[in-house]
């Protein structure tokens, strides 16, 4: 069986569009979370060890607690008392 030489390979224009998806479901979380909201549960987030890692502590140094469940799902829980 042949491997194609470019098979797990991204192209820049792939790299990029990955980037703008990631860019856009986050400032939805945080529209969410300045709009009131208190829990996402953010689904099939597939991306690396070293990318969960990096989003828990982009939202941790906001106050938002975030629980990486497997490869597939994020959850971010932002606590604010009630008025």
């Amino acid at each position: 069986m042949l491997t194609p030489p470019n098979l797990g390979k991204k192209c820049p224009e792939t790299i990029e569009l990955r980037q703008k998806v990631l860019d856009g479901c986050e400032e939805l979380i945080w529209d969410f979370f300045n709009a009131g909201g208190q829990c996402v549960i953010y689904d099939a987030n597939n991306g690396r060890r070293e990318q969960r890692q990096r989003v828990a502590a982009k939202f941790g140094k906001e106050g938002i607690h975030v629980v990486i469940l497997g490869n597939h799902y994020c959850v971010w829980i932002h606590w604010s008392p009630f008025p």
